[in-house]
């Protein structure tokens, strides 16, 4: 399928509120069992960003506490990398990074895009262009489709771009 919405690459920031509406009818009903289980912690952790009215508004430290609780019932790498992601936005991106970098040599984030960019875009925040570009293109191995691919090459050269500004700054 060409030309349609699965051809985007649609960042969390960047999605459709209005459309993720119906669901909060579902996470509703499956929240009336008596026992909390991973599921409707991911529930609730997707129903605090589809209900944040912006990106900005998101409760990233209510979404740190959910996200600490479900490691508890789903200690994945999976998991794990997301509570980082959270714990950026909530404390910045170092407090995310030193989460993320506990994760270091996990097999299962070795090959996993997110992990690698994921870290790519805190060393970025954290003005490390370097380390960050050396991220993205680990994240650029990995199994990807082509809006992902165009999205990490843009992030590259943006880190590229700075690496390039920096040098030049010191030369003069």
């Amino acid at each position: 399928m060409t030309g349609g919405w699965r051809d985007a690459l649609v960042l969390l920031a960047e999605q459709d509120r209005a459309l993720l509406a119906r669901g909060f009818e579902h996470l509703r009903g499956a929240m009336s069992s008596p026992q909390l289980t991973a599921l409707h912690l991911e529930a609730g952790i997707a129903a605090m960003h589809a209900s944040a009215r912006s990106f900005e508004e998101t409760d990233w430290a209510a979404l740190c506490h959910h996200y600490e609780n479900l490691i508890e019932l789903k200690p994945t790498p999976v998991v794990k990398l997301n509570a980082a992601i959270a714990r950026a936005y909530a404390e910045g991106p170092a407090a995310g990074l030193t989460q993320l970098d506990a994760l270091v040599g996990n097999a299962r984030l070795s090959g996993y895009t997110p992990y690698h960019a994921a870290r790519g875009d805190l060393l970025l925040k954290l003005a490390r262009p370097v380390e960050a570009g050396d991220a993205l293109a680990q994240a650029l191995k990995c199994p990807l489709n082509g809006a992902e691919r165009d999205y990490l090459t843009r992030r590259l050269r943006d880190c590229e771009q700075r690496v390039d500004g920096a040098r030049r700054s010191h030369l003069n």
